[in-house]
């Protein structure tokens, strides 16, 4: 199974850099119709095939993508310091 599948909906310019577009006159271009991918990190347009691989999904990006993401997925850390005990003997 392919580690990065799923991380394409995080992938935009604004979390990690990374989003569908071309690069025309060697500058990158976001475009929503676009076939390929551009990166910051990469200087030419990844196509579909090669989306989901390293190259794309570097370390430096999936530590960008997990600052974005980590409250989404941090489900109620408070719950942990609550002492459950005392708040049935407060009854």
């Amino acid at each position: 199974m392919n580690p990065y599948v799923g991380l394409e909906q995080y992938a935009t310019w604004d979390i990690c850099g990374i989003t569908r577009g071309t690069i025309e006159k060697g500058k990158k271009v976001p475009k929503a119709t676009a076939r390929g991918w551009i990166c910051e990190h990469l200087d030419y347009a990844v196509p579909n095939k090669e989306f989901f691989t390293e190259k794309v999904f570097t370390q430096e990006v999936l530590e960008r993508i997990e600052e974005h993401i980590q409250p989404i997925f941090n489900y109620n850390s408070e719950a942990a310091s609550l002492d459950v005990e005392e708040m049935l003997q407060e009854d």
